[in-house]
């Protein structure tokens, strides 16, 4: 005995449904002694719902880190996409020309020297670059002005430097050192 006005969801039959089984298909509600079969409303309303909750579950997906490059004979500021930039990146599927104008405006400030660098490349095809120090030899040769070293090692000294350079030296290369 229902009262006026109360609502029956049913499938086909008089008999009641769980909750569960009104994702699709044709329903009959029972208002008071009047039928109304509202099939398409119902299956819409339940795809909207699984959609949106698979739209949910993608958009909250970690990102993983799927590798990481080491670039170490680049110049601060002077990269380009040639090798070894370019291959090395490109295959991990990343937008050379983006990482290249990163690293250019994070090393502006050590233009002409060697700046080894990390990049750690996630999967969303996004990176992060890990600046390391400029090369000892290539800060040892600016201290003494020289462009490059002897051509025999241990017998043609190239020049001498003082004690403070070689601190000024120490004091740079320290965020390498991990201590």
């Amino acid at each position: 005995s229902r009262g006026r006005g109360s609502l029956r969801l049913s499938r086909g039959s008089n008999a009641p449904q769980p909750r569960e089984a009104l994702g699709g298909g044709a329903f009959r509600a029972s208002v008071g002694g009047a039928s109304l079969v509202f099939a398409a409303a119902a299956a819409a309303a339940a795809r909207r719902k699984r959609r949106d909750d698979r739209c949910q579950r993608t958009a909250m997906r970690a990102v993983a880190e799927i590798g990481t490059v080491k670039l170490g004979s680049v110049i601060g500021g002077k990269a380009t996409p040639a090798p070894p930039v370019g291959p090395a990146i490109g295959a991990y599927g990343l937008n050379i020309a983006m990482f290249v104008k990163e690293y250019n405006a994070l090393t502006s400030d050590k233009v002409g020297q060697t700046c080894p660098c990390i990049v750690h490349i996630f999967s969303d095809k996004s990176f992060t670059i890990e600046l390391k120090t400029p090369l000892t030899a290539g800060l040892l040769h600016k201290a003494v002005g020289k462009d490059k070293g002897s051509g025999k090692a241990g017998k043609d000294i190239i020049g001498t430097i003082s004690i403070e350079k070689l601190e000024e030296i120490a004091r740079i290369k320290l965020p390498d050192l991990n201590i």
